[in-house]
């Protein structure tokens, strides 16, 4: 006659062993993995309470008893009373994330922290990896196929795609659907060194000047005076542009990626608020009327028309960003300020970019010494070596 299940623990070298029961009826001895009698005589009050309770409680007990479920983790489902969670893994070990994607999407929009237009781009990222209509099983979700799929992209915005794929990830650890999030242990790919073409400001005013469209001169002169994005510029209503006494005009910003990047700026350049301001009075309107309707395509081929009679090469509208920078760090305006008008949530990236503009002492001492005087708050100098990337 057998001995029957979960009658009492007992030691073989130094761990404990039981006789549990398999599907088939018959009972196996196998190691609990515990050193402790006491330990190991609780983990056999749970799986014979287990055992007895219900149907798929049954199962579970079975499986430990063929090995595929520790006896460890299963006391610590029945301790922490997700036994359901780890059946329901037994029973699809390896689910299907494609079914996941319509659940990451809303969990992204609850979260508030994402525009409709970024987890559109998002998810178009993430088919890349997983194609809509097949079946991706969670172990394909592992770091060494996201490290070959980032390696084998063609374009330069690995990182982008890495950060749609770790997203996924954290709502899949979220969902318990995965344990961890491989994509943290895939290391980014190397950033470029960061683009910094600017103009000095008497050739911006020379450029803007040579626009044939008056709406295209007023769209590049609020983004030169701002260091607004362009598709940001393109969304500004009548009522966001205010201007109080002794004071730069104001410009509230919609964000565009995110809506915690909606900002109240200021058009700091005086020659680049003329222009615009001569552009608002002409094309009167109501408060909630755009201030421009001209296309990002009408906008883009005035710039390149502009730059080939201003003899002026490799220039983009969103260089313009860049001028601005310079020009406001020049000028003496605080780097975190800086970063405040193009929407960073703090000065890390302006000093990365644009520190070596930042005036310093011997800048000063440079300045002294040729002027021959000293100088008031808004001093304009140049720094001491040349800047590179022009």
């Amino acid at each position: 006659m057998k001995p029957r299940p979960f009658r009492k623990p007992f030691l073989r070298g130094s761990v404990w062993w039981a006789r549990l029961p398999v599907a088939d009826g018959s009972n196996r001895e196998m190691s609990l993995g515990i050193r402790d009698e006491a330990h190991a005589d609780r983990a056999l009050e749970a799986l014979a309470s287990s055992f007895n309770a219900d149907f798929w409680h049954r199962d579970l007990v079975h499986a430990v008893g063929r090995g595929e479920v520790a006896v460890s983790e299963f006391l610590a489902a029945h301790q922490s009373g997700t036994l359901k969670d780890l059946s329901r893994r037994l029973q699809n070990p390896d689910p299907d994330l494609a079914s996941e994607v319509d659940g990451w999407q809303r969990w992204l929009a609850q979260r508030n922290k994402t525009t409709a237009g970024t987890r559109a781009k998002y998810r178009q990222q993430l088919e890349r990896f997983i194609p809509p209509g097949s079946r991706f099983p969670a172990s394909e979700f592992a770091p060494r196929r996201i490290s070959q799929f980032l390696s084998g992209l063609q374009i330069n915005a690995t990182n982008r795609y890495r950060a749609a794929l770790s997203s996924f990830g954290k709502y899949l650890v979220e969902r318990e659907v995965v344990l961890v999030n491989p994509v943290r242990s895939v290391e980014g790919a190397k950033e470029s060194d960061p683009r910094c073409r600017y103009l000095e400001r008497e050739d911006a005013q020379r450029l803007v000047a040579l626009f044939d469209s008056e709406e295209a001169r007023a769209l590049h002169a609020l983004l030169c005076g701002t260091g607004l994005e362009i598709g940001v510029a393109r969304l500004l209503r009548r009522r966001d542009i205010t201007v109080a006494a002794d004071h730069y005009p104001l410009v509230r910003a919609p964000g565009t990626k995110r809506t915690n990047r909606n900002r109240a700026i200021y058009i700091t350049e005086q020659w680049c608020w003329e222009i615009v301001s001569e552009w608002l009075q002409k094309d009167r309107g109501l408060p909630g009327a755009p201030i421009f309707t001209i296309s990002y395509d009408h906008a883009t081929t005035a710039l390149k028309h502009a730059i080939a009679a201003a003899e002026i090469e490799d220039y983009r509208s969103h260089d313009w960003r860049h001028t601005y920078a310079v020009q406001a760090l020049r000028d003496g305006l605080a780097a975190q300020t800086v970063a405040h008008q193009l929407g960073h949530k703090d000065a890390t990236m302006v000093l990365k970019v644009y520190g070596r503009f930042v005036p310093n002492r011997a800048d000063y001492e440079h300045h002294r010494l040729t002027i021959g005087q000293t100088v008031g708050p808004r001093l304009h100098v140049m720094p001491t070596a040349k800047a590179a990337g022009r």
